[in-house]
């Protein structure tokens, strides 16, 4: 993770906590360790869905451009 204040990566987290209330389900306090300073993230719920409901971007691409993902060879004319 990246600090809003200084840019820098060198981030740790200080304490993760669940909560039952809000729309929020873990909520940790971040603190950078080149600035000291302090702030929170919040993750919401994951919502559970199916294989049938899964897209995943770029599946089609692959199978278009390379032969590896399942295309057969195409002959070259020279």
């Amino acid at each position: 993770m990246k600090c809003p204040k200084c840019g820098s990566f060198n981030c740790r987290v200080v304490t993760t906590k669940r909560t039952t209330e809000g729309p929020y389900e873990v909520v940790r306090r971040r603190r950078c360790v080149s600035c000291d300073h302090r702030w929170y993230t919040a993750q919401q719920a994951e919502i559970e869905i199916t294989s049938d409901e899964m897209v995943w971007a770029g599946d089609e691409i692959k199978l278009k451009l390379h032969p590896l993902f399942g295309l057969p060879d195409v002959q070259h004319q020279n």
